[in-house]
């Protein structure tokens, strides 16, 4: 079991330390070039490594990732399911957070709870990995939750197979956004856009302010169609 808090009462919480948490403190400066947190990689290829980033990093790639300006409905409802430990996890709660949404976060994955919340809070949207979507695909009974508020998924940390994309999209009535990245680029690098044209399978398009190159040996860009190494960067 778990309890749901409104950000509001945990705001009126903290209200009384206020001053004691933002009095200035003799040899604490902080600036957007300083870490604000170390994750660790998946370590799929490896000894998991930790990865440094500082808050102009996340501050940075959330403005990507959320994209154009554009309207939010005061009712519009999130659901967070990934771990906040993990750079997807981050990077999907800062976006929601910067476009002033409402999240429900879950502790952990649970295809029971998940469907219930959808439910529940008429979730809009939610962030989640290939496995996650393959596990509501299978779920039987589905059909006994009201999930018709569900508007898009984005998926990424893994390659998601256009068949589980397909069939998830045909039994839930949603959309599904592919995208790219990793832990050292804080960690969103291509997406899709709510209206843009899209090929399944494909994770979109570099995000505003990331360049992403495709190149040889050489670090010369190739062709199109060619295979080569993948370089990005961003702010």
């Amino acid at each position: 079991s778990y309890t749901l808090h409104a950000y509001s009462d945990v705001v009126k919480k903290g209200e009384a330390g206020t001053e004691h948490f933002l009095s200035p403190e003799k040899g604490v400066l902080l600036s957007e070039d300083d870490t604000a947190v170390i994750l660790y990689t998946s370590g799929t290829t490896g000894r998991p490594k930790g990865v440094v980033l500082t808050h102009r990093n996340l501050i940075s790639n959330a403005l990507s990732g959320r994209g154009p300006e554009r309207q939010t409905r005061d009712e519009e409802t999130n659901l967070a399911v990934l771990p906040l430990a993990h750079a997807f996890g981050i990077i999907a709660a800062n976006v929601f957070f910067l476009r002033g949404l409402t999240i429900i976060a879950h502790p952990r994955f649970d295809t029971a709870a998940v469907l219930s919340a959808i439910e529940r809070h008429r979730i809009v949207s939610f962030a989640g990995v290939p496995a996650m979507f393959v596990a509501l695909l299978f779920t039987p009974d589905t059909e006994k939750y009201d999930t018709s508020s569900l508007q898009t998924c984005v998926s990424g940390s893994a390659p998601l197979p256009v068949a589980i994309l397909q069939g998830f999209e045909q039994k839930f009535g949603c959309r599904i956004l592919e995208g790219y990245g990793l832990s050292e680029a804080s960690a969103a690098l291509t997406g899709h856009a709510i209206d843009m044209e899209r090929r399944a399978g494909s994770v979109g398009k570099a995000l505003p302010n990331v360049e992403v190159l495709v190149v040889d040996e050489n670090d010369q860009p190739v062709p199109a169609g060619e295979v080569g190494e993948v370089i990005a960067r961003g702010p």
